[in-house]
């Protein structure tokens, strides 16, 4: 995991301000989705298949185009969002500088801290390529108290799993300024 500087926009890359979401969907259930879902979206590890299948029947489908952004850093957020399809870059701003933090892809998540932490969105997460992702609210999570335990676990190890890579990406990054 490197750390990448983003130049300011010039206007030539991105439109200047990123469309919002281009449209919010039901997700139709079909066993395939559930099935590839359970699979390969850590966030739902070990979750009972109808326990999935309720939580997914209250979740929405965004599509998104490039450069439209999902949500911005400071936004207020009660959700997060499970990418199917697609790249998005997650960046935060510093010294008005934008600093690309990751690439995720299908079966990665989004917003989870939102979540956990109750405040304003931590970073800003944009659209690479056209993606589609599953938008999750905080009170459908917590409606479902079994679903709720998977899901608070699965992230309390996702954002374990990323705190180690920080760890490891500023350990780097010290030993280099030395």
């Amino acid at each position: 995991m490197g750390v990448q500087i983003i130049p300011p926009d010039t206007g030539a890359a991105a439109p200047a301000a990123p469309a919002a979401p281009t449209s919010h969907a039901p997700v139709r259930l079909d066993a395939a989705l559930v099935d590839k879902i359970a699979r390969k979206v850590p966030v739902f590890a070990g979750m009972p298949r109808q326990v999935l299948e309720s939580l997914l029947t209250n979740a929405r489908r965004v599509h998104l185009q490039s450069w439209d952004n999902l949500f911005e850093q400071g936004q207020a957020g009660s959700d997060f969002f499970v990418l199917l399809t697609g790249e998005v870059s997650v960046t935060r701003l510093h010294d008005s500088q934008r600093v690309q933090l990751a690439k995720l892809g299908p079966g990665e998540c989004v917003g989870e801290m939102a979540l956990v932490r109750q405040e304003g969105r931590s970073a800003t997460v944009t659209a690479l390529a056209p993606t589609v992702a599953l938008q999750l609210e905080q009170a459908t999570i917590d409606a479902s108290s079994e679903a709720a335990q998977h899901i608070y676990r699965n992230i309390a190890r996702i954002l374990a799993a990323r705190l180690s890579d920080s760890s490891t990406t500023l350990t780097l990054l010290a030993s280099q300024h030395r």
